[in-house]
């Protein structure tokens, strides 16, 4: 007992000598956070406060100046000798700058046989917002075509027209409306004996259009342009044409490459009674793809066609062309071939032939293939020419021919035209040239000839078309006073179809007509304009000056020598 209170008595000697040595050491140091203390036993631990420096901090100073520093030039010339070096001239695309903008004009005139004009436009100048516009015109001419028409009928033509449109830009788009009305009257003249008077007829065409057209200036985004038009064609007795058409092109650009696809959709249908209904309904794509390294640029492509109502549903004609560019532009071969199904709606070939008959119309034109290869470029920039050989197949060509039915029938209509179609195969091959001239803005020539030579299938003639073509323009400002502008179109002799017996007409062997003559074309034409201000001026149009009588088509002459005065006017 008495050695086990020894021991403790030690023990607690011990931990009051261990205690009373940290807390000596804890008073000598004052910084107890390095401290690293054990304790063995119970103990109480008690926070002090911490001990906070009274004094802020002074920047010491380090005894250097700041420097001073000087320049100064040397007094030293160094001559230098310049090299030079010859640089190659360099052609520049430099537009002129825009004309003086007026908001409307109006030009009217009076010329022989009765033949006033007017036509009037009016827009709202430019603008970055939108922007749009009217266009109207009147004309009419009665007589000059045949000299004593034996059957008394009017020689009167005349057609009104007027066309709106505007247009909204976007950031990123422009959408533009367009619309118009126009108003035709037909005289049905031909120099027949048949003892009745064949009135005139009239036809009206209405239509509307609504296009689309992407703006982005990365070429590598898709570009689109897209319209969607209707029209609405009839005329004074039974006809009726509805047309829908949807026609556009998509592209963009991949590694300097332009993919392109372009389609067109046509639906028309075609009344020429009530009881008597033909449609039509053409499709086509064309994807191709166009690639472009230094002066050589290659394109291919296909075109895939659908006649749903024709004689020839499923179409498909391989597109290539590639052209080389020598000499900057003064040497360009070239060489293409292509094909394509062409749409025709009738209310489109009445303006090529306002005398054709709505039965004969042709819904579609079959172009087997076109082969064309040619060289033009430029010597100067004064002078650009132009030389091709050619060669093309129409599996579908309309030929005109004068209908003995029609024109001896007095009966009114439009099925009652003057003139009907016979359809054929025709191979057309030819070369030819064109060549331009312009010495500054005061004086341009142009001239264009062309030769042609003709493989037919079951005709006996390539009737209404030419071996050779000759077409001259010329144009001539002097001091911005006086414009002359004088032209030529020369065909030769070309041969015609009838089925009726005209006089001085050939029997033809396998009994489907007769062969008359349609002359041979020539018709010139002069023209003088005096501008008394920039908004006022006076003009003279001389037309048909070496009075040529050939024929448009069998039975049908042209109007004679015609001159006529006018004056327009800007505002």
């Amino acid at each position: 007992m008495m050695k086990q209170l020894i021991f403790s008595a030690r023990i607690v000697a011990l931990g009051l000598a261990g205690m009373s040595a940290v807390a000596t050491s804890l008073g000598q140091q004052g910084d107890t956070l390095d401290l690293d203390v054990t304790f063995v036993g119970d103990r109480e631990l008690l926070i002090q406060d911490a001990h906070k420096l009274l004094t802020w901090p002074k920047p010491a100073d380090l005894g250097i100046e700041k420097p001073t520093f000087s320049y100064t030039i040397l007094p030293k010339r160094l001559n230098v000798a310049p090299e030079l070096e010859p640089i190659d001239p360099t052609r520049l695309n430099v537009d002129p700058p825009l004309p003086r903008l007026y908001r409307g004009y109006v030009r009217a005139g009076m010329g022989r046989y009765v033949t006033p004009m007017i036509e009037a436009s009016v827009t709202d100048l430019r603008s970055r917002k939108g922007t749009w516009g009217a266009f109207g015109e009147a004309s009419s001419t009665n007589g000059g075509f045949v000299d004593a028409p034996t059957d008394s009928v009017a020689q009167r033509f005349a057609n009104m027209g007027m066309e709106l449109w505007g247009e909204k830009h976007f950031r990123k788009a422009v959408l533009r409306g367009e619309g118009h009305a126009r108003r035709d009257v037909i005289s049905n003249f031909a120099p027949i004996d048949s003892g009745v008077v064949r009135a005139g007829l009239g036809y009206s065409d209405l239509g509307l259009k609504a296009s689309i057209r992407s703006i982005k200036r990365d070429s590598t985004d898709g570009h689109l342009q897209s319209a969607l038009a209707f029209n609405h064609f009839r005329d004074s007795a039974d006809l009726r044409e509805q047309n829908l058409r949807l026609d556009g092109r998509y592209f963009t650009y991949r590694e300097n490459n332009r993919l392109r696809l372009q389609w067109d959709l046509m639906y028309d249908q075609l009344a020429l009674t009530p009881d008597s209904i033909r449609d039509s309904f053409v499709i086509g794509i064309s994807p191709d793809i166009r690639a472009q390294k230094g002066p050589l640029s290659v394109e291919v492509g296909a075109g895939i066609f659908v006649d749903a109502r024709g004689a020839q549903v499923f179409h498909f004609y391989p597109k290539a062309e590639v052209e080389l560019v020598v000499l900057k532009g003064v040497l360009v071969p070239y060489a293409r071939l292509g094909g394509q199904v062409k749409a025709r709606p009738y209310f489109e070939q009445f303006q090529e032939m306002p005398w054709l008959q709505a039965s004969a119309a042709l819904p579609a034109e079959y172009q087997k293939f076109n082969i064309e290869a040619g060289l033009r470029g430029n010597v100067t920039d004064a002078f650009h020419y132009h030389v091709r050989a050619f060669s093309r197949r129409d599996a579908q060509h309309p030929y005109y021919a004068l209908d003995s039915t029609s024109a001896t029938s007095g009966v009114t209509g439009i099925s009652n035209g003057l003139i009907t179609t016979r359809i054929d195969t025709l191979t057309t091959g030819g070369f030819g040239g064109t060549a331009t001239l312009r010495l500054g803005k005061g004086f341009e020539l142009i001239g264009d000839v062309c030769v042609y030579t003709y493989g037919l299938s079951n005709q006996a003639d390539p009737w209404g078309l030419p071996q050779l073509e000759l077409d001259f323009q010329a144009r001539y400002n002097l001091a911005d006073k006086f414009i002359f502008t004088a032209g030529a179109w020369i065909t030769d002799a070309r041969p015609g179809l009838s089925l009726l017996a005209l006089p001085d007409a050939e029997a033809i062997s396998n009994d489907i007509g007769f062969r008359t003559d349609l002359g041979r074309a020539t018709r010139v034409h002069f023209n003088v304009e005096y501008r008394y201000t920039e908004r006022l001026s006076g003009w003279v149009h001389l037309s048909n000056l070496t009075a040529s009588s050939y024929f448009l088509a069998p039975g049908l002459p042209v109007q004679g020598f015609q001159a006529m005065l006018g004056a327009s006017y800007s505002f």
